[in-house]
């Protein structure tokens, strides 16, 4: 926990600027129990309003181009 809030401290650095961009879906996806998630989407709001963090929300609904994707197949 103490490397973690470490690691946090970058965020109040005078100075710097994180942009973060969310998509909406990653929000829904219950990838880990619940109550982590919550803890997770509670630190997001927590970085509201903060003059070094932007944080962007793509919707659901927004148009997203597809790009060619490429596998590289090792076998």
């Amino acid at each position: 926990m103490a490397a973690r809030m470490r690691r946090q401290e970058v965020l109040y650095e005078v100075g710097k600027l994180f942009r973060v961009l969310i998509w909406e879906g990653a929000l829904h996806a219950l990838i880990c129990p619940r109550e982590v998630m919550a803890g997770h989407l509670d630190r997001l709001v927590g970085l509201i309003g903060m003059s070094t963090v932007e944080l962007g929300l793509v919707p659901l609904g927004a148009p997203m181009p597809i790009t060619e994707a490429r596998i590289l197949d090792l076998r």
